[in-house]
């Protein structure tokens, strides 16, 4: 997506709304543009993601390019690896950001325990994290040579 493309498709929607309602009298501009944020597969940050991901539950998440903006843009762009988004949510069955957003406390729950692991992998280089995946653990599980962290 480009602003002239976008400007392309604006034109074209006004065209068909014009012809319908010929007293309609838009025009419209792009008065600011941000590009594209794209975190690629193989950065560092995306692998801690994943790892955390298979820590937790057991699996390697699968990656997608969604529409949309956040504040990732702005972070990306100051030369800090982030995310675009990694959270809980339903984003193929379209229930975020919208009418009676919800979110399954399986969800909340899950994605509580990956940023635990997340954290922990990228702030204690010290601590393994063992796979909590198929246990009734309520924390990620840790196993450290510097002491016992997980109790």
């Amino acid at each position: 997506m480009t602003p002239d493309n976008t400007l392309a498709k604006l034109a074209d929607l006004i065209a068909q709304v014009r012809g319908a309602h010929p007293e309609v009298d838009v025009r419209c501009s792009i008065e600011s543009w941000d590009p594209h944020t794209l975190v690629e597969a193989d950065a560092e940050v995306v692998r801690q993601a994943e790892q955390a991901v298979v820590t937790v539950l057991g699996y390697r998440p699968k990656h997608r390019q969604r529409t949309g903006t956040t504040d990732a843009r702005f972070i990306n762009r100051a030369g800090i690896p982030c995310l675009v988004a990694f959270g809980p949510g339903d984003v193929l069955a379209g229930n975020i950001h919208g009418e009676d957003e919800s979110l399954g406390i399986d969800d909340l729950v899950n994605f509580t325990k990956i940023y635990a692991a997340l954290i922990l992998q990228v702030c204690c280089r010290d601590v393994t994290l063992l796979p909590t995946h198929g246990t009734t653990s309520s924390c990620v599980r840790l196993l450290s040579t510097e002491g016992n962290y997980g109790r």
